[in-house]
């Protein structure tokens, strides 16, 4: 089955998708299991009952000087285990900043090279508050009568308010809550179907640098080791550092995808050398990229738009613009990034109406159905940036179809570009 293919007059329904998302999320809502309530109140009172422990203890210990918590931003918790815990320096700092910092690689140097009761104790409690973040979603949780989940525990739905900022780059954002905030670790455990129904959910994370180095930064060799891999970070590291892609370690291939991720978000040289854990390599992909014959004429044209009286970035695809209202290197910097975010919004909203269109055909029982009723069978009940969940009715071949669909229409090809990546994958969990 071919990909769909689309060119620069192909509609972009980007306000049908927004409509589309917020009839689904107040008609249907999106399912979270009742396990968040219980396990939410847990951890509130866990997370304040070991902060009060921690800053006693630290109290005791300093004889009074100092009284803090993992969570202190003028005195870390990390200065306070040099101090008193007698932990080194080299193991309390951010590698690559120097400063005084208790993430999480912090804390696990420590644990590994001088353990002690009070990093244990910290660590605790900051996986604790971690977790207590899905405290911020209880209050939106509705009860729905006479619904159960895949578990058969009571079901309950947000219903989040979707909407995009036209002034901005038309990134669809949610309120009320914001579920896109909701962290992976907790999607992965609440996010749960209705009885009857199960998951077809696909992640196009690859979407960004495909837009990157197809429209504004196109390399042949680049494009030709994506077909060969099926992603971008594996050419690029092998054309600017000159080793055989298979020859390619994780950690450096790790290292250049989120270079290249900072890059597109405008960052500089030394911010992108802390990133990416090397001066060198930042340096050497800022090179490669800025020697570039399109995106040299694409940073020039960005400029003399800038100089213009009411600068506007353009998408892509279709008609989008953002104004630019910032000047210097901030303007700058959107004008770089906005066709991207821009783009990716106008494919992703193309995409999902293609999809029921080629359900339709994949799903002979949907052709005399009107949209809303396919909906009570198929549908929308996450947009995040990169990802899309959909609720489908689990009856015989629908979700085999629906992934087939989705994929389909998720590897759409703008005109010469090399088509995107999607592998939909079918569950009764999350599990992206």
């Amino acid at each position: 089955m071919t990909c769909l293919k689309v060119d620069r007059n192909t509609y972009v329904p980007l306000q049908e998708y927004e409509d589309l998302l917020n009839y689904c999320s107040q008609t249907y809502g999106t399912p979270l299991s009742s396990n968040a309530l219980t396990e939410g109140a847990l951890f509130d009172y866990l997370s304040t009952f070991y902060k009060e422990v921690l800053e006693g203890l630290t109290f005791d210990i300093s004889k009074g000087v100092r009284r803090t918590n993992p969570n202190a931003r003028k005195y870390s918790f990390s200065q306070f285990l040099k101090e008193y815990m007698k932990v080194s320096k080299e193991y309390c700092v951010n590698s690559r900043t120097g400063r005084y910092s208790y993430a999480e690689d912090v804390r696990a140097k420590i644990d590994l090279y001088q353990p002690n009761f009070m990093n244990s104790l910290g660590k605790l409690w900051s996986d604790i508050d971690s977790n207590k973040g899905i405290c911020t979603y209880l209050p939106h949780m509705v009860y729905v009568d006479n619904q159960v989940d895949v578990n058969g525990d009571p079901l309950y739905v947000l219903k989040p308010r979707y909407s995009r900022k036209e002034g901005a780059t038309h990134r669809i954002n949610t309120l009320e809550p914001n579920i896109q905030s909701l962290k992976k670790q907790h999607r992965r455990e609440f996010l749960v179907p209705r009885e009857g129904f199960t998951f077809v959910q696909a992640d196009i994370s690859g979407q960004d640098p495909a837009v990157f180095f197809n429209g504004l930064c196109r390399d042949e060799d680049i494009i030709k080791g994506f077909y060969e891999v099926g992603e971008y970070y594996l050419p690029v590291v092998s054309k600017v550092a000159g080793i055989p892609m298979d020859e390619v370690d994780t950690e450096l291939r790790n290292s250049y995808k989120i270079g290249i991720l900072s890059l597109m978000n405008g960052k500089t040289v030394n911010n992108l050398a802390v990133d990416m854990g090397s001066m060198q390599h930042a340096s050497d992909l800022i090179e490669f990229v800025n020697s570039n014959p399109m995106y040299r004429k694409f940073i020039a044209s960005a400029q003399r738009e800038l100089k213009t009286r009411r600068p506007v970035a353009k998408s892509l695809v279709g008609d989008l613009t953002r104004e630019i209202k910032e000047t210097g290197w901030r303007g700058l910097n959107q004008m770089k990034n906005s066709p991207i975010q821009m783009t990716g919004i106008a494919l992703f909203s193309i995409s999902i109406y293609a999809f029921y269109s080629k359900l339709n055909e994949l799903y002979p029982d949907f052709v005399d159905k009107q949209f809303g009723e396919v909906l009570e069978f198929v549908r929308p009940v996450l947009h995040l940036h990169d990802e899309v969940l959909l609720e489908v009715r689990n009856i015989p071949d629908l979700p085999e179809a629906s992934a087939e669909a989705l994929k389909w229409a998720l590897e759409i090809q703008f005109e010469d570009w090399a088509p995107m990546r999607a592998e939909p994958l079918i569950s009764e969990r999350y599990c992206l």
